[in-house]
């Protein structure tokens, strides 16, 4: 009986160690930053990051680690070779995480081609830091993203953006100037003196709203009245400074021509008797000339102003 019992705790004994030796160096993958089939990633400040099931964080397997991890492009170069990131490039370095310590983060050095898939290789061998290895090694893709195409977008919706501006500065300005102009202005307060309307909104007669309109309309004109009253002085000051400074040119050129030290037959002009033009001269018929030209374009805005005026009371 002893015998059997013995021989039974041997079995058992056997059998634990072969499970404790199945289950050592179960050191696995659970998981990839970027996910496998991915797109549209940055080409800077790029890194992959490998998650475990164990701890990974031991600074002692850092150059085993690294150089288990291969990251390949697919466009080849005109030696027909792709760009790879590895410890024999020199251009990826491992890093560790406190707060993530089943994490390897390999970061990428410098910018990745842009629109180019990707692969990313994690070879068997990575060490645990129990001593665990890795027994199957790991592969997946990601994509970046294709620049070029966001540059073109920038600059559409830059363009845009100008442009939506450009119209929402235009009709702000239109309603501006619309709300200052005279004839706008006028039209509104014509259409606010409808009777019919007048007697709806104040409920009162047709009759009572129709003597308000009249009395209203009566002190439009009259203000009406008031303001080209005061347009045809100005006017009338502006002709009178005109004329003055005409005079005192005309008086200055025959002082000139009386100071002149031999007459001439006919008019002639300062500059075909070789005679320099005064400065103050120049000066004064160049402001007669701009004065005049306003006069002129104040009397067809005027003119064009009545005209409109006349119609409208028709």
């Amino acid at each position: 009986m002893k015998k059997k019992i013995v021989c039974l705790g041997i079995t058992l004994a056997l059998i634990l160690a072969a499970t404790c030796m199945a289950f050592a160096g179960s050191l696995e993958i659970t998981g990839i930053t970027p996910k496998d089939g991915q797109k549209g990633l940055q080409t800077t400040n790029m890194a992959v990051k490998v998650k475990f099931n164990e701890d990974v964080s031991s600074e002692a397997n850092d150059s085993t680690n690294l150089s288990r991890f291969k990251l390949l492009g697919t466009v080849k170069d005109e030696n027909g070779a792709v760009s790879e990131y590895s410890a024999a490039k020199g251009n990826v370095k491992l890093v560790h995480s406190d707060k993530y310590p089943n994490e390897l983060w390999y970061v990428l050095e410098g910018t990745v081609s842009p629109n180019e898939e990707f692969q990313i290789v994690v070879e068997d061998g990575i060490v645990a830091s129990n001593g665990d290895k890795l027994n199957s090694g790991f592969t997946s893709t990601f994509k970046t993203r294709n620049t070029k195409t966001d540059g073109l977008i920038s600059i559409v919706m830059m363009f845009g953006m100008m442009l939506i501006m450009v119209i929402a500065t235009s009709r702000a300005q239109k309603k501006a100037n619309e709300a200052n102009d005279p004839k706008v202005i006028a039209k509104k307060k014509e259409e606010a003196l409808n009777p019919y309307k007048l007697a709806k909104e104040k409920n009162i007669s047709l009759d009572e709203a129709k003597a308000i309109v009249e009395k209203e309309r009566a002190k439009q004109k009259k203000e009406q009245e008031k303001l080209e009253a005061e347009a045809a002085k100005k006017e009338a000051a502006k002709q009178a400074e005109i004329d003055a400074l005409e005079a005192k040119i005309e008086a200055e050129l025959e002082a000139q021509r009386s100071e002149s030290l031999y007459h001439v037959k006919g008019p002639k002009s300062i500059t075909l008797s070789g005679r320099e033009v005064p400065k103050a001269v120049s000066k004064e018929k160049k402001r007669v000339a701009e004065l005049k030209l306003a006069k002129q374009k104040a009397a067809e805005a005027q003119r064009e102003a009545n005209s409109k005026g006349k119609k409208s009371k028709k």
